[in-house]
């Protein structure tokens, strides 16, 4: 199984190759009302909430939530970020679901009532919308749960918080 974004483009696809017969099947998700997707964040190896959840995000800052299992509309949108800033990197687990935006801002929220529980300033101060060489926006979230450590990589930088919420 292989997920497939586009640049530009609302829709993913989940490709199935069978290398025996050569064939590939694909199913398409989101929905063509959305901004292009920014971030995709596949869960095929446990469910989450009971469903199989795929989670991906657009340009002007919402989270969608599908079931890869269904080839159909998301089960929920959210705004991630009120500032409208894409949103960069996803990661979710039982309790939180963690994103970074492009302006390098970590929102976490939880997972049963989609509510913001936190916001993490970015490690580079700058103004979002300014000029300039340094890449500011979040590219990678890490979760460490046993130690409830929050990873983050912000342009050229990472830098750690104490999560206490996993």
């Amino acid at each position: 199984m292989v997920s497939v974004t586009y640049e530009y483009h609302p829709h993913f696809y989940h490709l199935c190759i069978n290398v025996n017969t050569n064939s590939i099947m694909h199913t398409m998700f989101g929905d063509k009302s959305f901004s292009p997707i920014s971030s995709l964040k596949p869960y095929f190896s446990k469910p989450i909430r009971g469903i199989k959840l795929c989670d991906h995000s657009d340009h002007l800052g919402c989270v969608s939530i599908c079931d890869w299992t269904l080839p159909s509309a998301p089960i929920c949108n959210f705004k991630a970020h009120q500032d409208g800033s894409s949103v960069r990197a996803l990661v979710w687990n039982s309790m939180t679901l963690i994103m970074g935006s492009a302006c390098g801002i970590v929102h976490v929220g939880d997972t049963l009532m989609f509510e913001l529980l936190r916001t993490l300033a970015s490690p580079i101060s700058h103004d979002c919308g300014g000029a300039g060489p340094e890449n500011k926006s979040v590219s990678q979230i890490l979760i460490w749960l046993e130690r409830e450590l929050l990873l983050v990589s912000v342009g050229d930088r990472v830098w750690h918080r104490k999560l206490g919420l996993c």
